[in-house]
């Protein structure tokens, strides 16, 4: 499962809209959209945001997410 997919998964099980979880998260809607389609990863910043507003940790966000190296590589960078 890629980020993208775990992210949409946790915003549709909690049953909230793009624009809402952007807006509790204090981000633009876009980001979201690129988030969940892949195009763009999440900076550490918004991770911790991530991890935050829907109360797990990043082991759990990450867990299981085919993509992890790039997104790690990215956030050491």
């Amino acid at each position: 499962m890629t980020l993208g997919t775990k992210l949409r998964n946790l915003r549709t099980d909690k049953g909230i809209s793009m624009k809402e979880f952007a807006t509790q998260i204090d981000i633009s809607k876009t980001a979201v959209v690129k988030w969940e389609a892949d195009k763009a990863k999440p900076s550490l910043d918004n991770i911790i945001k991530i991890c935050n507003f829907y109360r797990i940790d990043i082991y759990e966000l990450l867990e299981n997410v085919s993509n992890v190296v790039s997104i790690c590589h990215r956030v050491v960078v």
